[in-house]
């Protein structure tokens, strides 16, 4: 076989890439952020690695964050207010519950920041908004693996101590996955429609924070519902949040199981939040596609 005809086979074997102009629609944006989801574990690993960097402790900070920020909340609810947790240690409950709520609030707060984070390693090249938005989950992922370590060092402390184990048959743990999966469904929502804006202005990073502090104290991640005066109840009940929650906690401690109306609430608010979500990002990619 002559050199130009084994040169012809190897371009005819060699794979094509297409350069296409940019296209509106949902549909496009989830077939891009598919076809380019190598990317998507440099872009997490990049987030990871901002999490630590300029700091003199490091990595240190990996098991210290969760053990001091679990520590001091549980002194205070299960110390100092002597908020009930039932039948079960206060610091196991809620240790378990934050194991939950930490999932939606890193999803969305890496959402809110990691657009304007993602510009500095993309620089000027183009690179699919939805696919720096899927990085998150991996510092999400992380978080949430840090606090379930956490958690199961409290568990192993009371089965040595105590000699009692709570955590529950591990049939009951689909529910805790089911669960975790709203919470990540609901933090990639609520940031499909905070982090674009985050793109122009930090002042919406800054007013976020204020509002998902409210979100953790109407969210039963300290406090069992029954706890709660009953003319506040429904203010938990309703938040899209608290099924989610719930489930976690039940799947992994057997609490009581989420009501009805808050899983209603928590299905409806996803139904409206992807779909608008989607949309709106797609907008403003399409304006920053404009400028390039």
């Amino acid at each position: 076989m002559s050199a130009s005809t084994t040169s012809g086979v190897g371009l005819a074997e060699a794979p094509v890439r297409v350069i296409e102009p940019w296209k509106p629609g949902t549909l496009h944006r989830l077939t891009e952020t598919w076809r380019y989801r190598r990317l998507i574990p440099f872009i997490g690993m990049r987030f990871l690695e901002r999490r630590y960097r300029n700091t003199w402790l490091g990595w240190l900070w990996v098991p210290l964050r969760p053990m001091l920020d679990i520590l001091t909340k549980a002194l205070l609810f299960g110390g100092f207010l002597s908020v009930s947790s039932g039948d079960r240690p206060y610091i196991i409950f809620f240790t378990f519950g934050t194991c939950g709520w930490i999932v939606f609030d890193s999803t969305n707060k890496w959402a809110v920041r990691g657009m304007r984070i993602s510009e500095k390693f993309v620089k000027n090249a183009h690179a699919p908004w939805l696919l720096r938005l899927m990085g998150v989950l991996y510092p999400a992922a992380f978080d949430f693996l840090l606090y379930l370590l956490t958690a199961f060092i409290a568990l192993f402390y009371y089965l040595f101590a105590k000699g009692t184990w709570y955590l529950v048959p591990s049939r009951q743990l689909v529910v805790a996955g089911l669960g975790l999966l709203l919470l990540v469904l609901l933090g990639l929502g609520l940031g499909l429609l905070t982090s674009p804006w985050s793109v122009y202005s930090r002042d919406v990073r800054f007013t976020f924070g204020y509002f998902m502090q409210f979100l953790y104290y109407i969210t039963p991640v300290v406090y069992p519902i029954s706890q709660l005066p009953p003319q506040f109840q429904p203010i938990a009940i309703y938040n899209p949040l608290t099924a989610p929650v719930e489930m976690v906690k039940y799947g992994f401690l057997q609490t009581a199981p989420p009501k009805a109306a808050s899983v209603m609430v928590c299905l409806i608010t996803l139904a409206v939040l992807l779909p608008v979500g989607i949309w709106l990002f797609g907008k403003f990619e399409r304006a920053a596609v404009s400028r390039l």
